[in-house]
């Protein structure tokens, strides 16, 4: 009966001992007590591109009986995070229940854009497997606006007293986010800027914008190309200042000339046909650029006649003076005088319109006769007065 009884409690206390030695217990990786890790912090926060981030990890060896040896961590950096030294932190034997602290010096990429960017590290030992942490990482990124080389101005060579625009491609290229954007622009003097600044509310990484800025050539800007400053302030995500410059080129022109008839006056006022006859056109420069080879042409009767001015420079007047010897059109006649010239623009042509209203020669028998009579009597008149005033003396 002792026999069997001892016996029974043997098999029972080793069935106990598989039972326990079996049952999982609570931890990590699937219910294993040993080690874990995780994120303390990192400094600086956030991360600043092109810098280095420090990072601590405590390693917790939860096993109450146990020392984890050959402790170590690796860290497993991927794009924008690498490593000066090697990835593997040798920690060495951690006794149960104790904690161990790792440290990691990463380095940021310059060109890491602005969010945040996962850091993966695994901790194990010789007796325990391999535990991951996953630390997200915020990284502060650099704005950095560049003005796109390409230029647009409208027109793309305006003249002296002519307003334009001017739009201006502006890019972020860096690795952050830039709000409040104010651009300004300063010139020589001889360009005048309308309306400034331009505001672009935000830029993300990679994002462009088109400032868009209205100006005006002053009347006496030189014809040259005319250097022209683009200052852009900013603020970054967190809100520190920034700013841009840039130079930039405005060519212009001289201004252009436009040319009209004003006047016409004809010798002798009463055209009458066959008879000769004198035009004095009087040719004004409306605009503020010069008038050069100018040259007018008057078309009467079949035939051509021009009359060379020259030059006629901006708000100037000049005559251009035609003879016709013989008349040969009776009533209201209509004819063009084209005026030919040459400016800052190139060769121009206009055509302004002539009336003339020229008399029949029967039209002036009537006159003439009536001439006549009046210059007989007169001329009786006087005799008779003469010969009155003689009588009267006797």
């Amino acid at each position: 009966m002792n026999e069997s009884v001892k016996v029974t409690k043997l098999v029972l206390f080793a069935f106990a001992l598989l039972v326990f030695s079996a049952a999982p217990a609570a931890g990590v990786e699937g219910g294993t007590l040993g080690i874990d890790a995780s994120a303390l912090k990192y400094f600086p926060y956030p991360a600043v591109a092109g810098g280095y981030v420090e990072v601590w990890i405590t390693v917790i060896n939860q096993h109450p009986t146990i020392t984890a040896t050959n402790a170590s961590c690796v860290l497993k950096p991927k794009y924008p995070f690498s490593l000066d030294e090697p990835p593997e932190y040798l920690i060495g034997a951690i006794a149960p229940s104790l904690t161990a602290l790792v440290k990691y010096r990463v380095r940021v990429d310059q060109a890491a854009v602005e969010g945040s960017n996962e850091l993966v590290v695994e901790c194990g030992s010789k007796e325990f497997p391999a535990a991951e942490v996953k630390l997200y990482i915020d990284v502060k990124g650099e704005p950095h606006i560049a003005l796109n080389p390409s230029i647009v101005v409208v027109p793309e060579v305006p003249a002296a007293g002519e307003a334009f625009r001017v739009l201006l491609n502006v890019s972020n290229v860096g690795s952050g986010l830039a709000k409040r954007i104010e651009a300004r622009v300063a010139t020589d003097g001889e360009l005048v800027v309308a309306r400034q600044p331009v505001y672009v509310s935000e830029l993300g990484v990679g994002e462009s914008a088109v400032l868009d800025f209205s100006l005006a050539a002053s009347r006496n800007a030189r014809a040259t190309t005319h250097e022209n400053t683009l200052t852009i302030s900013y603020e970054d995500k967190q809100g520190k200042a920034g700013a841009a410059v840039f130079y930039f080129g405005v060519k212009t022109r001289e201004a252009g000339a436009r040319l009209a008839v004003s006047r016409i006056r004809t010798t002798p006022e009463v055209l009458v046909q066959g008879e000769k006859v004198s035009l004095e056109v009087r040719i004004e420069n409306y605009g503020d650029g010069k008038a050069d080879n100018v040259r007018a042409v008057l078309g009467m009767d079949g035939e051509e006649y021009s009359a060379v001015v020259g030059r006629i420079v901006g708000g100037d007047r000049a005559n251009a003076n035609f003879f016709i010897p013989v008349v040969r059109e009776a009533g209201v006649v209509y004819k063009k005088i084209r005026i030919t010239y040459e400016d800052s623009e190139g060769l121009h042509a206009v055509e302004e319109p002539l009336q003339l209203v020229i008399q029949e020669k029967t039209d002036l028998v009537v006159p003439i006769i009536i001439a006549v009579i009046v210059a007989t009597v007169i001329f009786l008149y006087r005799n008779r007065l003469k010969e009155f005033i003689g009588w009267r003396r006797r």
